[in-house]
């Protein structure tokens, strides 16, 4: 049986933002919700929720999921209007957050819900990179 939590809002910056097609890897769609304050990250192990930091810019950080498509609302909490463009890494929200228990709960920790996203600056998908075509990648 799941235990059911009160949702919380915390804001940081997005990565991997799949909000209306599903990774490959999973049947829910996700985001990583990325440089939590550490406000945020002492409210997220109460509820009993591994956060992850693995040293690199996304800092302390969360997986959060949903089972339904994530439609981005604006401040006002009106859809936000992407312009045909996808959620990119550094774009920047709120997230209003709920958890559930699970039968890995013990060994990975309590479940993180995405149930709504205020976005509150869109980085275009593919806009973050500084590379140009003119520029060696190694």
């Amino acid at each position: 049986m799941t235990q059911q939590f009160k949702p919380i809002t915390v804001e940081g910056t997005l990565h991997w933002a799949f909000l209306d097609r599903t990774p490959e890897n999973s049947e829910k769609y996700c985001a990583d919700v990325c440089n939590l304050s550490e406000a945020a990250v002492a409210a997220l192990e109460k509820f009993g929720v591994k956060v992850k930091n693995k040293g690199d810019l996304r800092a302390n950080f969360i997986t959060a999921r949903s089972t339904k498509p994530i439609v981005p609302v604006d401040t006002a909490g009106k859809p936000y209007d992407l312009g045909g463009a996808l959620v990119g890494n550094g774009s920047k929200g709120q997230v209003v957050l709920g958890f559930y228990t699970h039968k890995l709960s013990n060994m990975h920790g309590t479940g993180v819900g995405l149930n709504r996203l205020i976005l509150k600056e869109l980085v275009p998908y593919g806009a973050s990179s500084s590379a140009s075509a003119e520029d060696e990648v190694l």
